[in-house]
């Protein structure tokens, strides 16, 4: 029996990292066993084999299962590191009830004891945090930044999501939706001690799309939540070492590559032409090797389609000198819509295009 005529009665998707040569070798082990076993039999020793092997079984966007009624929407996702989980605060402004009911966010809001320092590449690996499981719907507000915050500071805490929000707020159809995963301090480099966004390490990336895919799942009966933009800030922890910097262009391209296969296999967006913005790290001495990495993003947003580029070097920061501040943070927010609205304008001509020609 062919192996994938066994998947496709699986109602879920096996998730096997194309970048692992472990992977590889299991895929031709089950490949092989399929042949020779019943298929119920087979189901189960591939499940076995995979949790062996620390693949993931991610749930897929039930498309078969929504409701046929259910209007399409757009589905933005914003992933990354500190400067997209965001140690901008709303605290000591004089107007706090910033909200956008019409705008939800399927994110980690507001404090959470077991979360507690585990906003941190190396604590969230070391305790093995798994943040999906802390996930779920908010209105648009404050809240969904920094974890290591104390209460109740943290619920002023935010990223760029919530200019995003405030945009896309007056903008019809009338309900918006976005996911958010970030931790602070992750590369994208693979490093086994901490977490990091590498796909071949699987962790924090298939953590992204199980979100994805639960924000899918738990609206499937009043929306059709489809990815429609990707926002990564992302590589000022590469800029700290040699190699990562150098392997920086490769890596990026790869997990883009990646984002946009898996997320389009998964049933979550309508094409595998996913908008990417980028935000640049800035011109500062304390991302020691930041040329190679603000070259290959500048590189990564010229070649590949729909890739585009936020320069942030004017953007204001905290007393740190390295995380956005409020208004450091409003500017991303909106460049980064800017640049997604326009994508979308050229992805619907690209594809008029390629409707006309056929």
């Amino acid at each position: 029996m062919a192996f994938n005529k066994i998947l496709c009665k699986a109602p879920f998707i096996i998730n096997i990292n194309p970048y692992s040569s472990k992977n590889n070798q299991t895929m031709k082990r089950m490949i092989a066993i399929s042949h020779q076993i019943p298929r119920v039999i087979a189901i189960f020793f591939i499940i076995f084999l995979l949790y062996g092997s620390s693949a993931h079984i991610v749930q897929p966007c039930l498309t078969f299962r929504a409701n046929p009624f259910a209007p399409e929407r757009e589905l933005y996702v914003i992933a990354g590191q500190s400067n997209a989980v965001g140690l901008a605060s709303i605290e000591g402004e004089k107007n706090k009830s910033i909200s956008y009911p019409n705008v939800k966010i399927y994110g980690v809001y507001g404090y959470h004891t077991e979360l507690h320092g585990m906003d941190d590449a190396l604590q969230s690996k070391s305790h093995h945090t798994y943040w999906p499981s802390h996930a779920a719907w908010h209105t648009a507000q404050p809240g969904f930044g920094y974890k290591n915050a104390e209460p109740p500071s943290v619920v002023n805490y935010f990223g760029p999501e919530l200019k995003i929000a405030e945009l896309l707020s007056n903008q019809t159809p009338h309900d918006h939706y976005i996911v958010k995963l970030a931790v602070a301090g992750t590369g994208l480099a693979y490093t086994p001690a901490e977490d990091n966004w590498n796909p071949s390490s699987g962790r924090l990336f298939n953590q992204l799309m199980t979100m994805i895919s639960d924000a899918y799942n738990s609206r499937k009966n009043s929306a059709k939540l489809r990815v429609s933009g990707l926002l990564l800030v992302q590589g000022e922890t590469d800029s700290l070492n040699w190699e990562s910097a150098k392997n920086y262009e490769t890596n990026m391209n790869r997990f883009i590559n990646a984002f946009r296969d898996q997320v389009y296999a998964r049933g979550c967006s309508n094409s595998r032409d996913i908008p990417v913005v980028l935000a640049k790290i800035q011109n500062n001495p304390v991302w020691i090797y930041r040329e190679q990495v603000r070259l290959a993003q500048e590189r990564l947003s010229r070649d590949l389609a729909l890739v585009k580029l936020v320069e942030t070097d004017d953007f204001t920061t905290e007393k740190d000198g390295v995380h956005f501040n409020m208004h450091g943070q409003m500017h991303l927010g909106e460049k980064a819509y800017s640049h997604l609205a326009l994508s979308k304008i050229s992805q619907r001509k690209s594809h008029l295009k390629h409707e006309t020609q056929l």
